[in-house]
């Protein structure tokens, strides 16, 4: 979706931080007491982030939820279908079919 300015850095940041979250999870649980990973609600909020943002897919899981993009590729499906129902005009439905 280049070029049409749909990636913004602020709608990039939750994927971003949710992949590199569960990249790491198995070195997280190794150095953390198990009631102190419980307690703590990060991933929880972030998730809900995500899901707030539109997305209306269930959050990747296993080793996809380690991919940015499978927790990317949701908001940008989301952003471009917004902009195929704002076309208006065969013009703009057209540059939007070129992009």
């Amino acid at each position: 979706m280049g070029g049409l300015g749909v990636r913004h850095a602020s709608n990039t940041a939750i994927p971003c931080f949710l992949a590199s979250f569960y990249n790491v999870f198995h070195l997280i649980m190794t150095l953390l007491p198990p009631d102190l990973m419980n307690a703590d609600k990060t991933m929880e909020e972030a998730t809900d982030a995500w899901t707030d943002l539109g997305v209306t897919d269930l959050p990747p899981t296993g080793v996809l939820s380690r991919e940015h993009g499978e927790w990317e590729n949701p908001l940008q499906d989301l952003a471009l279908n917004t902009l195929r129902l704002s076309a208006n005009t065969a013009t703009e439905q057209a540059r939007l079919l070129a992009s």
